[in-house]
């Protein structure tokens, strides 16, 4: 029994799927807690602002929670709520959920922003598992891990086979309907949209009526990274809505004017132009 419970405390102490137990002991990563959670910092980000929400109690994984564990679940999304707030960020750009089978011990919440904009995503189920069906939200209009649980008394269990195809299958776009199977592309995609999101907060608009407006926008894209959005518009596969192979220039902007209702985005900054009018 001695044995056991050694071999027990020194995996707890060493393995790599007990890192958030030991994180937990670390008031260094804390951001908030109550008697029942304890929010903590991510150390690897998959987005700009990314944190988790864990049980004091243990539980590792969804499969184990009961209805008993619905207060649980609640305190522990209340606490993500008050850091966001603390922190004076926007609530309604964080998606708030759990993993279907993960690999790491003590069940976690995360709390990310929906911008997914991290050097810390570089693999293809880095997105996979934030944006498909193994990413359970903790609620809303779709099934969701409180309704499961007040529904069944737990979290049914999937298959291997079902979840590996899901973090296999093509990346989808969290906005619009675009997907593709690389992530290099899908990166880029998803700039168009975390420009817009900027877009009225701290922005600089260029609204130009005739085609002197075109040629301004250019000599921004130059100025702030010229060689970024060549990368954008060279791919392979055209990020805009329309059936460009290569798109040109003019016609990116046009396909970003007709994807964001009017106005083309710099994929770096909070710059736009508006072409109304024409």
């Amino acid at each position: 029994m001695t044995n056991t419970k050694e071999d027990f405390a020194k995996m707890v102490r060493e393995h790599w799927s007990y890192q958030l137990v030991r994180e937990l002991a670390d008031e260094s990563l804390h951001l908030n807690s109550t008697s029942k959670s304890i929010a903590i910092k991510d150390l690897h980000p998959k987005a700009r602002h990314h944190f988790m929400v864990l049980p004091r109690k243990e539980i590792d994984t969804l499969h184990e929670l009961t209805i008993e564990d619905v207060e649980l679940l609640e305190d522990m999304y209340q606490l993500g709520m008050r850091v966001i707030q603390d922190m004076g960020w926007d609530e309604t750009q964080f998606n708030f959920g759990y993993h279907l089978k993960p690999h790491m011990k003590r069940l976690h919440l995360h709390v990310i922003s929906n911008d997914y904009d991290s050097p810390s995503l570089k693999r293809r189920h880095h997105w996979t598992i934030f944006n498909s069906e193994i990413f359970r939200s903790h609620e809303g209009k779709l099934s969701t891990v409180v309704k499961e649980l007040k529904l069944y008394g737990k979290i049914m269990e999937r298959s291997d086979a079902y979840i590996q195809s899901l973090r296999e299958g093509p990346l989808k776009c969290n906005v619009c309907a675009f997907q593709t199977d690389h992530l290099h592309i899908m990166k880029n995609h998803i700039t168009i949209h975390n420009c817009k999101r900027t877009i009225g907060s701290n922005s600089t608009m260029l609204t130009i009526h005739d085609d002197s407006g075109e040629n301004i926008f250019q000599q921004h894209l130059h100025r702030v990274n010229y060689q970024f959005y060549s990368s954008i518009i060279g791919a392979g596969q055209s990020m805009f809505p329309g059936s460009y192979e290569k798109p040109t220039k003019h016609q990116a902007i046009i396909g970003q004017k007709q994807f964001l209702c009017g106005i083309a985005h710099c994929g770096m900054c909070a710059t736009g132009y508006s072409a109304l009018g024409r």
